[in-house]
């Protein structure tokens, strides 16, 4: 798939060309245009995830796809911030971070088992070809070494390689200390 992030104005914008017979999966209202020939269909938690932590769980995915012939879509985040394409196999994103990943990606809702915040549902995505997410202001990227330690507020997480052990620092906070080795992105700005 061929993409373009496009960085001209405030708030960054994703450009996407689909080929014939490809599509992904987008965060719900994150189209601002394409082309006529895409289509278009909301996939809840009955059609997309076969287990999820709770019932009551509300969240849904957009699904975009072409059949003949290609097509080009743009979608936005939904705040102000930039866009980032990640090159990982599997990865844990904050489900309001999530953008866009190829729809042969396998993706599972874990809502409150990693940080037990009320605010914070994260959604483990493996066989990943492309992923993008969006950074409140902009993305900070840390590289944890083997048993390098780090300290973060929750309230920043953007995503974490799966390979990143994590533990809560008081049970009343939002600080945790991430152990590596590997990857945590961070929102520039908090968006909780």
């Amino acid at each position: 798939m061929d993409y373009e992030i496009d960085d001209s104005s405030q708030s960054d914008v994703l450009n996407l060309l689909l080929e014939p017979n490809e599509n992904i999966y987008l965060q719900p209202d994150s189209i601002i245009s394409k082309t006529y020939n895409l289509k278009e269909k909301i996939s809840n938690k009955k059609t997309l995830w076969e287990k999820l932590a709770t019932e009551k769980e509300k969240y849904t995915l957009t699904e975009v796809y072409t059949k003949d012939e290609s097509g080009v879509l743009t979608i936005s985040p939904p705040y102000p911030g930039s866009i980032k394409a990640l090159d990982v196999n599997e990865l844990r994103i904050e489900s309001s971070s999530f953008l866009a990943v190829n729809s042969s990606a396998n993706l599972e809702l874990k809502t409150k088992e990693f940080f037990k915040s009320e605010d914070l549902n994260l959604i483990d995505i493996k066989n990943i070809d492309y992923i993008f997410c969006s950074g409140y202001h902009g993305v900070i990227e840390i590289e944890l070494e083997e048993n390098q330690r780090t300290i973060i507020n929750e309230k920043y997480l953007l995503a974490l390689d799966k390979s990143v052990e994590y533990n809560k620092l008081y049970s009343a906070d939002s600080k945790h200390v991430l152990l590596g080795p590997g990857k945590i992105y961070l929102h520039t700005q908090k968006i909780r």
